[in-house]
């Protein structure tokens, strides 16, 4: 029996939940340009999904990641690359996915999958999570 915190039988998919994080991710892109916006996050999810769904990924933890991984990515342009929006986001999502109704491991693993998304210097995708995400990233780059 799954408990909530990562151990047991695989958790089912809060499909609420998501669809719940996504609106608000949406919000957050109001006023994103290029490369980065609201399309591309579009499109890393449904990447991500698709390959966590054959990988026996966590999908609420994927799903959640994928629509928050480029939230900061605006305060990035902003500040002219002088931070990195894979930390800014971790940094903005944290309340909302400590809000979240999800075990601890499953919050901290949505923030790791934001933070490591682009995969630099030290920050590199340590879970199955983080690598459809990360990996999702970049290809979504290449479909656009």
């Amino acid at each position: 029996m799954f408990d909530g915190d990562g151990v047991g039988a695989e958790p089912a998919v809060d499909r609420a939940l998501i669809d719940g994080v996504a609106r608000r991710a949406e919000e957050m892109f109001a006023a994103a340009r290029g490369s980065h916006d609201w399309e591309h996050t579009l499109r890393v999810r449904r990447l991500s999904e698709a390959i966590g769904r054959v990988e026996g990924a966590d999908m609420t933890v994927v799903s959640v990641a994928a629509c928050l991984h480029d939230i900061g990515r605006c305060d990035e342009d902003r500040a002219r690359g002088g931070l990195c929006h894979a930390q800014k986001g971790a940094e903005m999502a944290g309340p909302l996915v400590a809000a979240l109704p999800l075990g601890t491991s499953r919050r901290e693993n949505i923030l790791h999958c934001i933070r490591t998304h682009r995969y630099r210097g030290a920050n590199v995708p340590k879970t199955l999570e983080a690598q459809a995400v990360s990996y999702t990233h970049l290809r979504a780059h290449e479909t656009s």
